[in-house]
């Protein structure tokens, strides 16, 4: 596994699948991409991920966030233009752009062998702007930038707010007296709560499975009966692990409070993206995640499942990416 060591005879048979978060596209920028050698580091770096078999997928949930800093009066607009143009050469292999779709298009397959036009549509206009977007300097178009990234973090905005809502959405399921304007609990609804799953994660875990199965029947518009459904959901639980911890975190936070009028459910949209980054992330498939966040190598190893995040200068490292000869 590539969170232990690692030598080349090491290498699964079915390729490991490595994504990278923002910060370790950031940080590789900041460190490697400074100079005019740039291009060189880059194919050093696909040439030691290619000695492994890794598959240099790019994440769209996690590109769209560079994307919000594509604004020319945005602090962080150069090392993010940078590593969004890093982020696609790393995963332009064989005339191909390697990638992950939104989670949305996964677990639709997988729960019900459907996905929602809606979803693909959506799914399709990042992918074609990225791309898009990244050509355009690989081959030294022109492209109105400001209007493009207007349009785009316009977008970005819009899917983030999406997302919001459909957590929203499913607490209501969840709690009727929800007030969806002040993001509040009944008191009744909070006590009731607490009683149920206080300090139980195995009644969280499910209760966010059936939420989120019922959420895309829903969404689908197809029947989504649980009692018929139980293995599809166990599975889901399962496969996605670090993405239904990082809510059940989320739900503990506000399980901590004393009484309803501090339980006010108004999780950091920037939080819910990153926990939605994880549903890409199926140890059982594969894949791992390079971040230098601390709370997601904390996330990982509460559910053992550390080997499958590594830091970025762990990762650099244990495929044998050469610094000393940049």
């Amino acid at each position: 596994m590539l969170g232990s060591t690692l030598t080349y005879n090491d290498v699964p048979a079915i390729s490991p699948k490595v994504i990278f978060d923002t910060n370790a596209y950031r940080n590789f920028v900041l460190k490697y991409l400074t100079k005019d050698d740039k291009n060189e580091v880059v194919e050093k770096l696909k040439a030691a991920e290619e000695k492994f078999r890794i598959i240099p997928s790019s994440n769209l949930l996690t590109i769209l966030e560079l994307y919000q800093h594509l604004d020319e009066d945005d602090e962080a607009f150069e090392v993010c233009k940078k590593a969004i143009l890093f982020s696609f050469y790393r995963s332009y292999v064989n005339g191909s752009f390697c990638h992950q779709p939104f989670p949305e298009l996964e677990i639709s397959a997988k729960l019900f062998d459907l996905i929602s036009d809606c979803d693909n549509a959506q799914n399709n206009y990042f992918l074609s702007k990225h791309i898009e977007f990244c050509l355009a300097f690989a081959r030294g178009k022109t492209l109105n930038q400001k209007e493009f990234s207007k349009e785009v973090i316009q977008k970005v905005q819009s899917f983030k707010d999406k997302i919001f809502d459909s957590i929203i959405s499913n607490v209501q399921q969840l709690f009727p007296d929800f007030d969806s304007t002040s993001l509040t609990f009944s008191e009744k609804d909070f006590r009731t709560f607490k009683r149920n799953y206080g300090n139980k994660r195995p009644y969280l875990y499910a209760n966010l499975g059936i939420s989120l199965f019922r959420a895309f029947g829903q969404r689908l518009n197809v029947k989504a009966n649980v009692d018929e459904n139980n293995d599809k959901i166990v599975n889901l639980i399962m496969d996605y692990r670090p993405a239904f911890h990082s809510f059940v975190i989320v739900w503990e936070k506000f399980l901590n409070n004393k009484n309803s009028s501090k339980s006010v459910f108004a999780p950091n949209k920037n939080d819910l993206i990153d926990s939605f980054i994880l549903f890409s992330v199926v140890p059982e498939d594969n894949i791992y995640f390079v971040t230098d966040e601390v709370k997601i190598h904390k996330l990982f190893k509460e559910i053992d499942l550390q080997e499958y995040v590594l830091t970025l200068d762990n990762y650099l490292t244990k495929i044998g990416f050469n610094v000393s000869s940049q």
